[in-house]
């Protein structure tokens, strides 16, 4: 059984399928800086494309997944890059 979790403060804010995957995003970053792994640009880094999210977040789907994404962005709460050997492998 998977589980998922939030923070009432941010989805109080933000809304919960936003607070949800800030709070996912937030332990693959913990993770890689305990590891010391995708760092890049001064940041720990962690990937997936919005398909593969709404895969692991079924109750969201894939164009709902893309607009929270970039709403996260948008609003400063995470950012983008590309640190894919090939530049056009966007994940």
């Amino acid at each position: 059984m998977n589980t998922h979790s939030f923070s009432v403060e941010l989805a109080t804010k933000l809304g919960v399928e936003k607070a949800i995957i800030l709070q996912h995003l937030w332990f693959w970053h913990q993770k890689n800086k305990a590891n010391e792994q995708n760092y890049h640009d001064g940041s720990y880094w962690t990937y997936n494309t919005a398909k593969a999210f709404s895969e692991m977040f079924p109750y969201i789907k894939e164009k709902k997944m893309y607009s929270i994404l970039k709403s996260l962005e948008d609003d400063g709460f995470i950012k983008t890059g590309n640190y894919n050997k090939v530049k056009f492998d966007r994940t």
